[in-house]
């Protein structure tokens, strides 16, 4: 049985706290770094 849009999004709004979450970006760092930064998130820098 498919789940709507509306009842994932009222699962998503219960359940998960995005103050809580991590994101990881792959990319171009001088590129995505300042753009992420403009966005008031805070950029850790992780080198393979």
């Amino acid at each position: 049985m498919p789940i709507s849009a509306k009842r994932n999004q009222r699962f998503s709004e219960k359940h998960l706290n995005i103050d809580e979450m991590l994101m990881v970006v792959v990319g171009d760092a001088k590129v995505l770094k300042p753009q992420l930064e403009a966005l008031n998130y805070k950029v850790i820098d992780f080198k393979l």
